[in-house]
């Protein structure tokens, strides 16, 4: 009898743990300052960005094509990675933006930027509330909208894409994190996972970097890349990944989408990327293998194939975007 108790007890706890590890946050009543125009939200990030205080460089920016405030007839919104600034697809973003004069912001995500003691404060509320706040602003920029981002910027994109279908005009991303490679990482999607992993390693996490490695310009990665954190700023990243990694999440997202997959990717998974790109609601999506490149691929400062990157980029705006 105690045998059989014993073992219903541990099912009962097995169940509620899975049950806790797949629950889905809330992300309903996201609350935000609206304005009647773009340049009145642009100045208000630039303030929060001045007061946080943001690392030069690392602050939010803006791209105008059009003269008197008017829009373009398409804007892009470029959404960075988790850790990052905008300096991880400005080089291929701008280029993009002035070949096709297309109005360009880039935000900067919660907490980003600025020290780990500020990133670590941050939720994921915070997160979904500063991207949901820029998309309905950068609507001022252009007439139709185009989501670009990289890693947890490529997630946030699509989880704008799936909330707003129909405003959406195309999604175009690198890397999007839905999974981390290493299956080791992914005991901090489970309950205690990031307790466990900060009794091993301790609280805060330092990037082992060298400062030769002709993979990267060191300097400059080190100005625009967090490369000490607290494990403890994962927990958002883990619940947002929740929100978005999920088939639910993949059918309703029916715009256009590039997404571009670093085949050798260590930091990202492949090949959950591969799968969810398979169910996308999408009828019109193209999916491009980059076999010379690392995790960040549109940044001036990471090594990678820009050359077919940029012809890739342009060739499905020009062939499926535009027309």
């Amino acid at each position: 009898m105690k045998k059989w108790i014993g073992i219903s007890v541990l099912a009962v706890l097995a169940a509620t743990f899975l049950v806790l590890a797949n629950r889905r946050p809330d992300t309903g009543n996201l609350e935000y300052k609206k304005f009647t125009d773009f340049e009145s939200f642009f100045q208000y990030r630039l303030a929060e960005s001045v007061k946080a205080p943001a690392r030069p460089g690392n602050e939010e920016k803006i791209l105008r094509f059009s003269p008197d405030g008017k829009r373009t007839k398409y804007a892009l919104l470029y959404i960075h990675g988790f850790l990052a600034s905008r300096a991880e697809g400005e080089y291929t973003i701008d280029r993009i933006a002035k070949k096709y004069r297309m109005n360009t912001y880039y935000l900067r995500l919660p907490g980003h930027g600025t020290n780990k003691d500020d990133h670590v404060s941050k939720n994921y509320r915070d997160f979904l509330e500063l991207v949901d706040q820029a998309f309905h602003h950068v609507q001022y920029l252009g007439e139709n909208i185009v989501v670009t981002g990289t890693s947890t910027g490529g997630l946030l994109a699509l989880w704008l894409a799936s909330r707003y279908p129909d405003k959406v005009k195309a999604v175009i991303i690198a890397s999007p994190f839905l999974d981390f490679t290493s299956p080791a990482a992914r005991v901090v999607y489970y309950p205690g996972g990031l307790e466990l992993t900060q009794l091993l390693y301790g609280k805060v996490r330092k990037a082992v970097l060298d400062p030769k490695d002709p993979r990267y310009n060191y300097e400059h990665y080190i100005q625009h890349w967090y490369v000490e954190n607290y494990y403890e700023a994962f927990r958002p990243l883990v619940d947002l990944r929740k929100i978005v990694n999920n088939e639910d999440t993949m059918r309703r997202i029916k715009a256009p989408v590039l997404l571009f997959v670093y085949s050798k990717d260590d930091v990202a998974s492949p090949d959950t990327m591969r799968e969810r790109f398979a169910q996308l609601g999408s009828t019109k999506k193209k999916l491009v293998e980059i076999e010379n490149g690392d995790h960040i691929l549109f940044s001036e400062y990471v090594v990678s194939d820009k050359e077919k990157i940029e012809k890739e980029f342009s060739d499905f705006l020009e062939t499926v975007v535009f027309p």
